[in-house]
């Protein structure tokens, strides 16, 4: 896919992310790609534990690839890149034709799901 710094900074945002919550998300776009994605740890994890776990799925997840999902026994790590339509707006501003609001009501399902079993 060619946009290396776009996924280190996802990758990084999520471990950064993992020092407080043990779940997360986030995205990260450019003009040209998006990637989003997010990670979960066991609720009996204990927080350094998490970002310990998060850390090591970041060495171990395929990079480079439109999606890929790695699981450990303590943790889990999902991301998915999307190539943008960007659309022009009448104003000569940019919208992403919505491609990062799919993403998050699928992770809001997610997690309405989860909440409810």
């Amino acid at each position: 896919m060619g946009n290396r710094r776009e996924y280190h900074i996802f990758f990084r945002t999520l471990v950064d992310q993992s020092k407080s919550n043990k779940f997360d998300q986030t995205i990260v776009v450019n003009t040209a790609i998006s990637v989003s994605g997010l990670y979960q740890c066991r609720a009996n994890l204990s927080q350094t534990d998490c970002k310990t776990c998060v850390e090591k799925l970041t060495d171990i997840i395929p990079t480079q690839c439109k999606a890929a999902t790695a699981k450990v026994v303590d943790c889990n790590m999902t991301y998915e890149v999307v190539r943008n339509h960007v659309i022009h707006s009448a104003d000569g501003g940019q919208d992403y034709g919505g491609c990062i609001g799919a993403f998050v009501a699928s992770v809001v399902a997610i997690v309405v799901s989860m909440l409810l079993n």
